[in-house]
């Protein structure tokens, strides 16, 4: 006998005994002899679901306590990473707050620094400059064209460089 049909969402009770009772087939067996076969295998089939839902909420029954227990431990970890996190973030805006100077004073001087680089830069090559151009009549008197161009080079260079320092 199929039970199955009874879990469907659209099941008609009706449907299913006059299906049940329209498939007897053995003509020796009455209809109501087979009416009280169905009966009791619905009986049977109603005592092992009862059986079942029986052991099912025991099971749960047992399992509730541990349940419970658990479901409260996660909410005492939860409360806890909750004050956690609280600390946590007012730690990084005290250190925000307490290094905020700070971080002004390293920007200023991390300016000055490059300034100061830029200067170096500009005196070496102003230095360059004055050595390539106390040099150029050396070369020029030498004729050594290579050395020549050398030169010039190095002079368009250190004029490109000083161009905008004053």
């Amino acid at each position: 006998m199929d039970f199955s049909k009874f879990s469907d969402k659209d099941f008609d009770a009706k449907e299913w005994v006059n299906g049940a009772l329209r498939s007897h087939k053995d003509a020796r067996i009455s209809i109501d002899a087979h009416a009280s076969t169905l009966v009791m295998k619905l009986q049977l089939f109603i005592q092992e679901v009862n059986k079942s839902l029986e052991e099912t909420s025991l099971q749960v029954v047992q399992n509730l306590p541990r349940v419970m227990r658990d479901v409260e431990a996660v909410r005492q970890e939860a409360t806890l990473l909750k004050e956690q996190m609280t600390t946590v973030k007012e730690d990084i805006k005290k250190v925000e707050r307490e290094t905020a100077q700070s971080m002004q004073r390293l920007v200023e001087l991390d300016s000055m620094k490059t300034r100061m680089l830029e200067s170096q830069n500009a005196l070496q090559e102003a230095d360059n400059w004055t050595t390539l151009s106390a040099d150029v009549d050396d070369v020029f008197a030498s004729q050594d064209i290579h050395k020549i161009g050398e030169k010039l080079a190095g002079m368009q260079q250190s004029l490109n460089v000083l161009h905008d320092v004053p």
